[in-house]
């Protein structure tokens, strides 16, 4: 699908690995601190169009900090499962 490494916890895609590049999954709750520290969608091309996925990268401070990092970690965790919840409702 992407050419990258699934996280997965409880049978639930919460991050990825694409090269050298860590996502977590992002939604409505927890995008704005993505966005507040300038992180980035993962995107890859199809043919002639770019995918935007719901992962955003997380910045190099994030990682240097454990407790930030677990925070980070089970918040995309969390979007994660209200994902599926909400694809689940949806059917």
């Amino acid at each position: 699908m992407f050419g990258g490494y699934g996280l997965f916890l409880d049978e639930v895609m919460f991050g990825l690995i694409a090269g050298d590049t860590l996502y977590f999954k992002v939604d409505d709750e927890n995008r704005p601190a993505f966005v507040a520290v300038a992180a980035h969608p993962f995107t890859y091309r199809r043919r002639t169009r770019t995918i935007e996925m719901s992962y955003y990268h997380v910045p190099q401070p994030m990682m240097a900090d454990p407790v930030e990092m677990a925070d980070w970690a089970g918040n995309a965790h969390a979007a994660a499962r209200r994902g599926r919840a909400a694809k689940r409702w949806r059917r």
